[in-house]
């Protein structure tokens, strides 16, 4: 563990499993602050235990659904309340394309901009 990211806050979405997790993970083992999202509340608080057993912290905010805008706009916004900044965003959430609206989202949480998910066919 280092803390070469120390005082940083990450966002990462997808952190339930995947490259998510890894991400999530890796960030706070880095020292960075990290909030994470994942649809799956379940495989959130996998990732909330597994850092935790090795003496990391990993905030989660779970169910949430990065495809549907006011989600989207709670998490930064619940991010941004809690810690004042976000230094990093990882998209790293995914879904079947059949799962996704084809109606693509900007949304503004605090003072800065978070691009929504684009879906390409």
């Amino acid at each position: 563990m280092t803390d070469r990211l120390s005082g940083k806050v990450a966002l990462v979405t997808g952190a339930g499993a995947g490259i998510g997790q890894g991400c999530a993970l890796l960030f706070a083992a880095q020292g960075a602050t990290v909030v994470g999202c994942d649809i799956d509340p379940a495989a959130a608080e996998r990732t909330q235990k597994l850092a935790a057993e090795r003496g990391l912290g990993v905030e989660v905010v779970a169910p949430l659904d990065t495809t549907v805008p006011d989600d989207a706009r709670r998490f930064a916004d619940e991010a941004y309340e809690r810690h004042g900044r976000v230094d990093a965003l990882v998209t790293a959430g995914a879904i079947a394309p059949r799962m996704a609206s084809d109606e693509s989202a900007w949304v503004t949480g605090g003072n800065f901009p978070v691009d929504g998910g684009v879906l390409a066919k």
